[in-house]
């Protein structure tokens, strides 16, 4: 091997003392402990980039003045953080048993979420682990149901023609709420005067069991007014002025109600609605396009029921303009809220 043996370690020494070859037994041990030592070192190395990628930590402060003020600075600002979380959502916590909150949209909400998501990563050190999806769901407004009574109040104390004198009560309408047809009459008669409902004397009834034999109900999925909301005197036609006087009533209860289709009773309302002349005959049998607003939906004239109790011979066409409503409640996919 060359060198001075004088020069070797005291094992090396003693093993050439013994005849031993000089094979340096403590070299593998080092050089095993060096490739643990450098993997281990990697090792070490790969965990704090890991660490400092995933949650950075958070550095204790030194005994340094200026490091004890950033100290206080990040607590400072941890305390404002908690503070505006404290003021801002518990109010919004307590509010629904105020009366303080209204309705939000899913986006509203989502955008609620991602600042209580940033707030509490602040809090928590300043790391936000990415995005999260929020599935939230629009809220039920009560709009319509508040409108709806406004507008039944407005009808009410409505005295914007002569109708208003010689009436006993006003009649708004009666259903539910998104119906799948809106039934409009004429105007109300002397039951519906006297009851404040639509549709409830002789011709009433009759429509009932004509909208039953369709599927349809008052109570589940129709909802009936009239063109005038008042009975005019001998149940005389509506003079245009009086009509004029009650447009806006029934353009905002189908701009609320939003029916998917609309189902005229009789001459004076088809031809009001479709601003028309036309006999009923000529109105009835077929679907056309109204538009109310920026809403545009089905309509179908057929006869008042009033007319199919005073000729008989009218029942079958109407109940042909009937099944044809029917038919095109079903294709629109609207069969499974049929009765």
């Amino acid at each position: 091997m060359g060198g001075d043996p004088a020069l070797a370690p005291p094992a090396l020494q003693e093993g050439a003392a013994q005849g031993k070859p000089a094979i340096p037994s403590v070299i593998p041990q080092r050089k095993t402990l060096g490739i643990v030592g450098r993997a281990g070192k990697h090792l070490r190395s790969l965990r704090g980039f890991f660490y400092a990628t995933a949650a950075p930590a958070r550095p204790k402060p030194s005994r340094s003045f200026e490091s004890h003020w950033e100290f206080i600075g990040a607590r400072l600002r941890q305390f404002i953080t908690y503070a505006v979380m404290m003021c801002v959502f518990l109010p919004l916590a307590f509010s629904p048993f105020l009366g303080l909150n209204g309705s939000m949209t899913s986006d509203e909400k989502a955008s609620l979420a991602r600042f209580i998501d940033l707030a509490s990563a602040h809090c928590r050190g300043g790391y936000l682990a990415g995005q999260t999806e929020y599935r939230f769901a629009d809220d039920i407004s009560t709009d319509t149901v508040d409108s709806m009574e406004r507008l039944a109040d407005d009808v009410r104390s409505c005295e914007a023609c002569r109708l208003c004198k010689t009436r006993k009560k006003a009649v708004p309408g009666e259903g539910v709420l998104s119906p799948l047809v809106m039934v409009i009459g004429e105007g109300p008669g002397a039951d519906e005067d006297a009851t404040g409902r639509p549709f409830v004397g002789r011709a009433g009834q009759l429509l009932d069991k004509m909208l039953a034999a369709i599927g349809l109900s008052r109570q589940t999925n129709s909802f009936i007014a009239n063109v005038i909301k008042c009975r005019p005197p001998q149940n005389r036609d509506p003079y245009p002025d009086e009509t004029i006087a009650c447009a806006s009533f029934l353009s905002r209860q189908i701009q609320l109600l939003r029916p998917r289709f609309i189902l005229c009773a009789g001459r004076i309302a088809g031809q009001t609605l479709l601003e028309t002349t036309a006999p009923i005959g000529k109105l009835r049998g077929k679907f056309v396009d109204y538009k109310c607003g920026d809403l545009t939906m089905p309509f179908i004239a057929t006869y008042h029921p009033s007319a199919l109790l005073r000729n008989e011979e009218l029942k079958r066409p109407a109940w042909e303009d009937l099944k044809l409503l029917r038919s095109a409640l079903v294709d629109a996919g609207l069969g499974d809220r049929l009765q």
